[in-house]
């Protein structure tokens, strides 16, 4: 095939068949026999050596396949394809050395085996697992984790070993390979009548973790598993690794656990528990109900007769953060141990810093004290509305606004302070508008004659949201301020309001020369039963502003459908 995305398609189903059937892998091989390298090209070479990056052959298969190797290591290939050539000729060589009576050719032969990524490989390293020596044995899962999707199959077949010591190895090298189709095996190996093959079983679970988002049935079996293994089994190493895999699985369900084995009496419960909660801090956030049972419990962790639980603690309230979890973490004594005042110092620092980027925060704000109508908030709001970000600006004129009556009298105080600053002032004029309190319409009509512009700006735009039509007249002298802004605010107040003279103001303003004053005074225009109304829109047909253009044609098809 000459088109190279057919054959990049080809390759990789050939790939999925052969991953998937063994048959299938066995009929390839089978066919490499009857081929004579010399009348194939090395495209169609590279796309068999595609194959064997992903299948694992046998013995029997790679002595069928090595005179086919061995006949096309002399061609010009890539270095990708010279590289799958050598380790297979390499691992044809090495697996009669793994069964070696003599311990430096078996630990030879594992060096090999370190440098070979092809699955195949896969086969020697689980014979490796049989070894007497634990030198051996312990390289294995790390070699095996090394090889791929295609070792994957075999590892799984693996665990039914009749040598616990191959289920031992296997166990671990899934955890290390870590693909989803593992899961299930593994969790049928927390059975498994050898207690380490159920102690690696226990670990590989908390390694799939990536493959559980949206997948909550197989979560549920997981968390299940882990949960039966914590509470029941008889090894304690098994019931430790559970519990470290629940910590893993970014699961708020597993809290009800970790904390239940935080009253466990072995300190390595309380350090894999603990462990836990530093991953769920980034889920759960503190003002919750478990959040808030994490951090008392990570607090009383503080007193931990074990070190190492301790520096959890600490590490684990940095993360949550919060009044409680500073004042818990200013308290410890560590005066003795360099290690922990450090972590201490760190806590505190960041802790703080997190307190003050909230206050920063208006959505902190009307999540946690607006919504409970705190009066006292209200003084601590005031000075972020001179936020150097508008947007945080913005949003606390918002939730100031959401305490209604309880900040209204502040807000016109601090507007009728001419000594205050006017970013401060101009909070206050939006605040009011926000609540909506129709006494505030004197103080607003006053402050349209205020020296700062954005002052004016925003008393306009509240006397908008207030609507009170005493404030027609003042609006009407504010459509010629020298501010685009005020004049903005003041048409769409009129234009909200209605009244007498409001319909002679947005005509006016609808030629002003700036054309977001013109957009947004036109919007209302054609809310006017007038006949001045459609000349004026089609001169705005021809307005230099594109929006503006659109904006008058809207209108006027909607004036002559009605007509």
């Amino acid at each position: 095939v000459q088109d190279k995305y057919v054959q990049g398609k080809f390759l990789d189903t050939l790939k999925n068949m052969v991953l998937s059937d063994f048959d299938i892998a066995s009929e390839f091989v089978s066919r490499l026999e009857r081929m004579n390298p010399e009348m194939q090209s090395k495209k169609e070479i590279a796309g068999f050596l595609e194959l064997f990056k992903v299948i694992p052959l046998t013995l029997k298969q790679l002595q069928t396949v090595h005179p086919w190797v061995t006949s096309i290591a002399k061609k010009k290939l890539g270095k990708d394809q010279k590289d799958v050539v050598s380790e297979i000729l390499s691992l044809e060589q090495v697996i009669p050395a793994i069964t070696s009576e003599v311990m430096d050719t078996r630990k030879k032969a594992m060096n090999e085996l370190s440098k070979i990524r092809i699955p195949s490989a896969v086969f020697p390293l689980l014979k490796a697992l049989e070894d007497d020596h634990y030198y051996i044995r312990e390289q294995v899962p790390k070699l095996i984790g090394n090889l791929g999707e295609g070792a994957v199959s075999n590892t799984i077949s693996a665990l039914q070993h009749e040598d616990h010591r191959v289920r031992i190895g296997a166990a671990e090298a899934l955890g290390r390979l870590r693909f989803n189709y593992s899961v299930e095996p593994l969790i049928a190996a927390l059975h498994d009548e050898h207690r380490i093959v159920r102690q690696n079983a226990a670990w590989a679970l908390g390694r799939m973790h990536r493959y559980f988002s949206g997948k909550t049935l197989r979560k549920e079996n997981v968390l299940e598993a882990l949960e039966n293994c914590m509470r029941n089994d008889d090894y304690l190493p098994a019931r430790l690794n559970a519990v470290y895999s629940l910590g893993e699985l970014d699961d708020p369900k597993v809290i009800k656990l970790l904390l239940e084995a935080m009253d466990y009496p072995e300190m390595e419960f309380r350090l894999n528990a603990t462990h836990g909660f530093l991953k769920l801090s980034q889920l759960v956030p503190r003002d919750t109900k478990e959040g808030s049972q994490i951090i008392d419990r990570l607090i009383v962790a503080l007193s931990d007769d074990a070190i190492r639980v301790v520096y959890n603690a600490v590490d684990g309230l940095r993360l949550f953060g919060g009044e409680k979890a500073l004042e818990a973490v200013q308290k410890i004594k560590a005066d003795n141990d360099p290690e922990l005042v450090e972590l201490v110092e760190d806590a505190i620092k960041e802790i703080k810093s997190m307190l003050k980027r909230q206050r920063s925060s208006w959505s902190y704000y009307e999540r946690v004290h607006v919504q409970l109508r705190d009066p006292d908030v209200i003084e601590e709001l005031i000075p972020l509305l001179m936020d150097e970000s508008e947007s945080n600006q913005r949003s606390t004129q918002i939730a100031l606004g959401k305490f209604g009556s309880l900040a209204y009298d502040r807000m016109i105080e601090l507007l009728a302070d001419k000594e205050q600053n006017y970013l401060i002032r101009r909070g206050a004029a939006a605040t009011l508008g926000e609540i909506g309190d129709k006494r505030a319409t004197d103080i607003l009509i006053e402050t349209l004659n205020d020296e700062h512009d954005d002052v004016r700006c925003n008393a306009a735009w509240a006397l908008a949201e207030i609507k009170d039509k005493r404030s027609l007249n003042a609006l009407l002298k504010a459509t010629n301020d020298t501010n685009w802004q005020v004049r903005l605010n003041a048409g769409a107040a009129l234009g909200k309001i209605k009244g007498k003279g409001t319909l002679d103001a947005l005509l006016k303003l609808s030629r002003d020369k700036h054309p977001q004053v013109r957009l947004v005074c036109m919007s209302f225009l054609g809310h006017y039963k007038s006949p001045r109304v459609l000349p004026a829109l089609d001169e705005r047909l021809k307005d230099q502003d594109s929006d503006v253009q659109k904006m008058a044609r809207d209108w006027i098809k909607h004036l002559e459908k009605k007509e």
